[in-house]
């Protein structure tokens, strides 16, 4: 899946380790990060994704979670699959957790 995102024009892929998450009046508007070469970056966007596994380090800042079971995540790209409305994501909040879809037509 990070290798389809990255393939999109309107995508820029960053990866690395986050150290905080800098809010604005309760949103997230900024990621502090430290690059595999060691070096704090900051990045701001109208949107952000926080996907860290199991091992979270930032869990604790966005909810109050009782984590029993680790989490998993799995992608799955769908061609020729209508969609509710082409071109924009969704967030489903479910039980036990949250997921994303994500429509591009090619």
């Amino acid at each position: 899946m990070r290798e389809k995102a990255a393939s999109l024009p309107n995508i820029k892929l960053e990866q690395g380790t986050v150290t905080s998450l800098l809010e604005e009046k309760g949103t997230i508007k900024c990621v502090q990060y430290k690059t595999k070469s060691g070096e704090e970056l900051k990045i701001c966007a109208l949107s952000t994704i926080v996907c860290d596994g199991c091992f979270s380090n930032l869990r604790r800042t966005l909810c109050n979670p009782n984590v029993d079971v680790p989490s998993c995540f799995v992608g799955l790209v769908l061609e020729n699959c209508p969609f509710p409305h082409a071109n924009h994501g969704h967030v489903i909040l479910a039980d036990p957790s949250p997921f994303f879809l994500s429509h591009k037509q090619y």
